[in-house]
């Protein structure tokens, strides 16, 4: 099985191929389920399958709304593990840490580039709220300071997080 880190290396890539995916609607686009969609790339072992939605909001008005996704990756090696993620449209700083929130759980994340990532491999637990809530918010500061925030539905992420799972098997 290819480590967590070498799957983290590879999302950077991946995830910006998706987010052009998204609008172009591409031969891997898989299954639509409610504000969720499904993909894949690649093959064999080195698939990777995504549940994505993009943001619903955000704040302040000069966040980029349109360039914000949550993710959850699953790869072919181990269906089982569930890696959320956050894209943006800008650089992100490191601290203050990133955060996802679902309910009244919080998780902290580390950010990398344009890009957000649980901090412990295969997040079970923030892959759980995500697949069982309503809502999420995902706040972070870009590059020059300003704190952002993010809203994202959660409406068909658990049957999207499945079909994941099921493409990567």
């Amino acid at each position: 099985m290819a480590s967590i880190a070498h799957h983290r290396s590879g999302l950077a890539g991946i995830a910006l191929a998706l987010l052009g995916a998204w609008v172009a609607r591409p031969a891997d686009a898989q299954s639509n389920h409610r504000d969720w969609r499904v993909y894949t790339v690649g093959s064999g072992n080195n698939k990777v399958c995504y549940a994505v939605s993009p943001a619903t909001s955000a704040s302040p008005s000069s966040a980029n709304r349109s360039g914000a996704f949550s993710y959850v990756a699953v790869w072919a090696d181990n269906p089982r593990v569930a890696v959320p993620s956050f894209r943006v449209a800008s650089p992100l700083r490191d601290a203050p840490r990133p955060r996802a929130i679902v309910g009244r759980r919080s998780f902290e994340l580390y950010a990398a580039g344009v890009e957000a990532f649980s901090r412990d491999a295969g997040d079970a637990p923030l892959a759980r709220e995500i697949a069982a809530g309503s809502a999420l918010r995902f706040e972070a500061a870009a590059e020059d300071g300003t704190r952002q925030t993010f809203e994202f539905s959660l409406r068909g992420s658990a049957d999207a997080i499945d079909a994941a799972r099921a493409a990567c098997r």
